[in-house]
């Protein structure tokens, strides 16, 4: 289990984005590198474009979440295997307000309903602390998936964790 080490005065629930230049895993540069390769203009991916046999090396680490709208929800369709060993709890199908920290659940409601307001990828680098008190540095990136309409219907979330990294 985790929670985010935040600066005093930060708040979950306004996240802090970091430009996607600043990208600094290599698998996270690749997958928002194929992402912006679907996208046509100003008209995001959709699902089906996303062809799941070129992504093998970042799946572990992928989640696949659903956006309802009326009344706005984030439901995880895919909660990837390793985001399910962080957290302790597979969150496949279920809400990320049911994340089993409220502070948590709070930063990625807030991050992904950034990402559908603007209708862009964004990149977020945080400090977890693990309950062993181990420090760790998570960065994500979250793109939008459209439906043929142009309306968001699912994000791609793609995340690392690195432990003993001197940025921590």
């Amino acid at each position: 289990m985790f929670r985010l080490d935040l600066e005093p005065g930060q708040s979950a629930a306004v996240p802090r984005f970091r430009s996607l230049s600043e990208i600094g895993s290599e698998k996270l540069h690749r997958i928002h590198a194929y992402w912006l390769g679907q996208c046509d203009g100003d008209r995001l991916p959709r699902r089906a474009q996303m062809e799941i046999d070129r992504l093998g090396y970042i799946l572990p680490n992928l989640n696949l979440v659903d956006v309802h709208h009326d009344p706005l929800d984030f439901r995880f369709r895919v909660h990837s295997v390793k985001g399910a060993d962080y957290v302790d709890a597979d969150l496949t199908g279920r809400s990320v307000r049911d994340y089993p920290d409220p502070q948590y659940a709070t930063f990625v409601w807030a991050v992904f309903q950034a990402v559908v307001e603007s209708r862009e990828a964004k990149m977020v680098s945080e400090r977890l602390f693990m309950t062993d008190s181990r420090i760790f540095r998570w960065e994500g990136v979250v793109m939008p998936l459209a439906e043929a309409s142009g309306r968001i219907d699912k994000l791609m979330v793609a995340f690392e964790l690195f432990e003993n990294d001197p940025d921590t």
